[in-house]
């Protein structure tokens, strides 16, 4: 046994960071106005995204996942093809000129899925765009063991240890966002009083600027 023990102290001291997992390096005496400017400048700005996502809504109505292929746009306008059963396109749901359509070959299918984009490509338009909200200059700045936190009277940013956002608050909501090592986001998740949204983005790396 206590060769044992001798074996799990000894891996956790070769490893870089340790059994208790790795520790951000967060600056606590950064100067504000520089932390501001490295978010500004460093934080990975994404508007328009095509390929293949996974989308989970939950809420008190119950749940609801499909996979569907996208293309939008930085100006908003978003084409989706939801995929079905052997990832075959079922129905497609086009946002362009402030005008929604629509199209699936069954009568059945499209009122359920008018429902569904008259519910949700609100969402899906919405939150496939990283950053929603810069620091200002005005905002507080403080600090947790793993984020840089800037705050003003209605919202609240988080920033990791290379000033990538990856989490908003306001009001009720909170809205997350999943990086890799290379950049690229691999989810988007939002909670509010209202439910869960998960879009989770599946090109091999995720979702990047490169």
């Amino acid at each position: 046994m206590k060769f044992l023990q001798h074996l799990i102290i000894a891996v956790c001291i070769v490893t870089l960071y340790g059994c208790a997992g790795k520790v951000a390096n967060i600056n606590h005496s950064e100067n504000k106005y520089n932390a501001v400017k490295k978010v500004t400048d460093l934080s990975p700005k994404l508007c328009s995204y095509r390929g293949k996502i996974n989308v989970t809504f939950k809420n008190s109505g119950g749940n609801l996942s499909f996979g569907a292929l996208i293309n939008k746009k930085c100006n908003n306008e978003i084409f989706v093809n939801i995929l079905g059963a052997l990832n075959t396109p079922i129905a497609t749901i086009v946002y362009e000129n402030n005008k929604l359509s629509v199209k699936t070959s069954s009568k059945e299918d499209s009122q359920a899925l008018k429902m569904l984009a008259d519910n949700y490509i609100f969402y899906i338009i919405n939150f496939i765009k990283t950053p929603l909200i810069l620091p200002k200059d005005n905002f507080k700045l403080s600090f947790t063991k793993n984020a840089y936190v800037f705050s003003d009277d209605s919202h609240t940013i988080y920033a990791d240890e290379f000033f990538r956002i990856f989490k908003y608050s306001y009001s009720d909501i909170n809205i997350n966002y999943l990086w890799n090592d290379d950049n690229f986001l691999k989810e988007i998740t939002m909670m509010s009083p209202e439910g869960y949204i998960s879009i989770k983005f599946l090109s091999p790396k995720g979702w990047g600027s490169k």
